[in-house]
């Protein structure tokens, strides 16, 4: 799988994916609206390879001009038909440079917009990262096919758990989604050994899917790649 989402990652029509779904076969992917014109071909040639795309809206890179966001889902609409599943948000429970931080009640109304917009689509939700399940608490879940995203970093893939994450998605791990996670290891074994774990343990839960970083320009030691494609 990873030799296919190197293949995919460096042909020209979308040079940008950062990370891949190596457990369920999804590589995820952010939205940018100036490539919006690439999606359909990118993601027909992830489908023709076995893989299902999950494009990421993000923040304001998704942004059409002048628009607001309760109109980003249907400007999107024509773009994404090849999607069967789209993630609203990115770890909107902190406030970093790579997250669209929102409150609760914020991400359930951006939810909400995304159902009316896609009622065919299962939606998974911003990733959270702080480990908290107070902010989960208040989130509102359009309705069953709406999947809970989490991010894990830490060194002990042992640390992985379902609890209480589960309860706010009907005691089922498999609508829990691990949405990235990598840690930097200057040994090759040891990487090999921490990501091995992580899918191990993602499949003793039941957790419904685990998103692996593909490379990471700023870390090039994070991901399963190199920058330029190989396998590390």
């Amino acid at each position: 799988v990873a030799d296919l989402f190197a293949n995919a990652l460096y042909d020209s029509l979308y040079p940008h994916a950062s990370t891949a779904i190596l457990y369920r076969g999804i590589v995820r992917f952010p939205l940018v609206w100036p490539w919006r014109r690439r999606y359909p071909a990118w993601c027909r040639r992830l489908k023709g390879q076995g893989l299902l795309p999950l494009p990421v809206f993000g923040g304001t890179d998704a942004y059409p001009a002048h628009r607001r966001v309760r109109w980003l889902f249907s400007s999107w609409m024509n773009y994404l038909r090849e999607c069967d599943y789209v993630q609203v948000g990115n770890q909107p429970d902190v406030d970093a440079s790579d997250s669209w931080t929102m409150e609760p009640a914020e991400l359930s109304r951006l939810l909400a917009y995304a159902r009316r917009a896609y009622p065919w689509k299962i939606l998974v939700t911003g990733a959270l990262v702080t480990g908290q399940p107070d902010y989960a608490a208040e989130i509102v879940l359009p309705d069953e096919n709406t999947i809970l995203g989490l991010n894990f970093y830490a060194p002990d893939p042992g640390l992985i758990s379902v609890d209480p994450w589960q309860l706010f998605v009907g005691n089922d791990p498999s609508r829990i989604w691990i949405t990235e996670t990598g840690m930097p290891w200057e040994n090759q074994q040891e990487r090999a050994d921490y990501y091995v774990g992580v899918l191990d343990r993602c499949y003793q839960l039941g957790i419904g899917a685990c998103c692996l970083f593909g490379y990471q320009h700023e870390v090039p030691e994070l991901g399963l790649l190199n920058p330029d494609g190989s396998p590390t």
